[in-house]
């Protein structure tokens, strides 16, 4: 949410409809992201067996999910 947040502000700047002054306080967005302060469990077992990563990556090529 804070990338699109940001990239939002940027745009709202470039056409004179936000202030250049204004920042996202990115210290609060990464307080705020769950994904990072309490990842998902399965990222820990994927991390720690190759054969799971090589597993999730066959199933989104499958299931035709991208980056």
């Amino acid at each position: 949410q804070g990338l699109i947040a940001w990239e939002f502000l940027k745009i709202m700047q470039q056409t004179g409809q936000a202030d250049e002054g204004l920042a996202i306080d990115w210290p609060a967005v990464f307080a705020a992201d769950t994904l990072r302060t309490r990842p998902i469990r399965l990222m820990q077992e994927i991390y720690q067996h190759d054969h799971l990563l090589r597993l999730v990556a066959d199933l989104c090529a499958f299931f035709g999910v991208r980056d």
